[in-house]
């Protein structure tokens, strides 16, 4: 192999493995709390609305259940951009707590104008799904990859690499962002 190949090889694994770092902004505090603000100003709508008859289809048992409704930290939804960049999405789940069980989940959009929407309510599977990772430290959010309709968890190691793990696959395995790009291009 000559010098000149030898030199985009190495830089097309430079480039592959500069995908798999951590380089998601992780949002602070306050957009928690604006986003918490935003669905509990807005979540009668939803549950209210939902017929008896369906409650249990949105995790609510009864009526006398919604009083108990409390909002966990929102979940940052990402996606991959065109350049295969994880991206944030504008997209926030926010969980639907009752006795600390999470039930469902709330869904908040960053608008174009930058005021923060919540559009749904549901997921229950999700919700459940999210419950079991959500007290981790290394649990930052979702990666929502459209091409290949797939889930995953996101995690930062110790390294501050990304680490995918599809969400609903029994005995899944950790994954870097390089093989999920594969799946994309296959």
């Amino acid at each position: 192999m000559n010098a000149k190949n030898l030199m985009c090889v190495f830089f097309l694994l430079f480039a592959i493995a500069g995908k798999s770092q951590k380089n998601i902004e992780i949002k602070n505090e306050s957009t928690d709390k604006n986003i918490i603000g935003v669905v509990e100003r807005t979540f009668h709508r939803y549950v209210d609305s939902i017929p008896d008859q369906f409650m249990s289809n949105y995790g609510i048992h009864n009526r006398k259940e919604i009083q108990l409704l409390r909002f966990g930290k929102p979940v940052e939804m990402f996606e991959i951009s065109n350049k295969y960049e994880i991206v944030s999405s504008n997209m926030w789940r926010v969980p639907a707590l009752i006795n600390n069980e999470y039930r469902a989940l709330f869904t908040v959009i960053k608008d174009q104008t930058g005021e923060f929407k919540n559009v749904n309510y549901g997921a229950v599977q999700l919700a459940n799904q999210i419950s079991k990772v959500a007290g981790d430290s290394s649990f930052i959010g979702l990666l929502r990859v459209h091409k290949i309709n797939e889930d995953f968890f996101i995690y930062s190691t110790k390294n501050n690499e990304l680490e995918f793990i599809p969400i609903f696959i029994e005995n899944p395995s950790k994954l870097k962002l390089d093989e999920i790009i594969k799946s994309i291009n296959q």
